[in-house]
């Protein structure tokens, strides 16, 4: 039998199928990466739009007179909107997290206790049903989430699952959960821990209610430590905007010069960051615990956000929770 050689032509008619299928992606892959960059520019838009929003409510609180501490708005059930956030105590230090509902943003309705001594809580829709919270417990600092199969048993406080999460990154502090995703089975979740007792970092960690798996969000931390931030980075909040995810991530650049909060826009497919340019009409700049949602406001599609705006000596802030609405330029089609 001869000794068959591949010539160069057989060799390149062979490779004209792969040299086809790359030109046709090649395309592809730079019409989404222009889609991406086109959302995530569209969204810095918005959320920089202080000044020029549909609605900006500062120092909010709710009918019960507290201020509304940090926390997390969601679409209600059936129409407005619901918050979970947290309040001080009498004693001024004990926080408890709390729910209320608005029907415009501005008036706020209490209407349970969710816990106590715990703060920095978090809501997502489950994708299953129901309703996932998270929130910091106290003490030690650690995080728990709950699992609520209706809106009645959240207003009620009444969940079906609860799960105390060891601290298995600091023995001094973990907290500030987030929600990449979340269900009565699984959740992906976003947190900080108090490395070395001595400064926050950012961790991602998986569990199906039972067990848990955390670990350090490197990669992540390192895409907003580059921009100078040498203190604490903490709480951070996801929206999928035109198909995109994009997360909002606070970092402080000086430790324990609150006035030096600020908020980056990171990207969850490149993995990049960038600082947002937020100021108050009052000029001021700093800004931490974000939260961020796409519902409907005044009818229309809008990015619904809240942050707490620090203050800063010298300058008359607009101090406390602020909650704003930017209703969107263009429709969002449905994917």
């Amino acid at each position: 039998m001869r000794n068959l050689q591949r010539s160069p032509l057989l060799a390149a008619l062979l490779m004209l199928p792969v040299i086809a299928g790359v030109l046709l992606l090649a395309p592809t892959s730079r019409a989404a990466a222009a889609a991406r960059e086109a959302a995530r520019d569209e969204l810095r838009g918005y959320l920089e739009d202080i000044t020029g929003a549909s609605l900006a409510r500062y120092g909010v609180r709710d009918d019960l007179g507290r201020p509304m501490q940090p926390g997390s708005i969601i679409a209600r059930p059936g129409g407005g909107y619901a918050a979970v956030y947290f309040v001080w105590a009498d004693d001024g230090r004990t926080p408890s997290v709390e729910l209320a509902t608005s029907p415009d943003l501005v008036e706020w309705r209490w209407r349970t206790r969710l816990a106590y001594s715990a703060s920095q809580p978090t809501i997502e829709p489950g994708e299953d049903g129901g309703f996932v919270v998270g929130w910091e417990k106290e003490p030690p600092n650690h995080v728990q989430f709950a699992w609520y199969p209706t809106w009645r048993a959240l207003v009620r406080a009444e969940p079906d699952k609860l799960l105390d999460a060891p601290m298995t990154l600091s023995p001094c502090a973990e907290g500030t959960p987030s929600l990449y995703r979340a269900s009565s089975t699984h959740l992906d979740v976003g947190l900080h821990y108090y490395d070395g007792c001595r400064i926050d970092r950012l961790a991602r960690a998986r569990t199906d209610w039972q067990r848990w798996t955390a670990k350090p969000a490197v990669e992540r931390e390192a895409a907003v430590r580059r921009y100078g931030v040498k203190a604490g980075v903490g709480d951070r909040d996801t929206i999928n905007f035109r198909g995109f995810n994009f997360t909002l991530q606070e970092g402080m650049t000086i430790e324990d010069r609150w006035d030096t909060w600020r908020i980056y826009l990171h990207d969850e497919a490149t993995g990049t960051a960038a600082p947002l340019d937020l100021r108050t009409p009052a000029g001021c700049v700093g800004f931490a615990n974000p939260s961020v949602e796409l519902a409907t406001y005044d009818g229309l599609p809008a990015i619904i956000a809240s942050m707490f705006v620090t203050a800063e000596g010298g300058r008359a802030c607009e101090a406390g929770t602020l909650i704003y609405a930017r209703t969107l330029d263009a429709p969002i089609r449905p994917s």
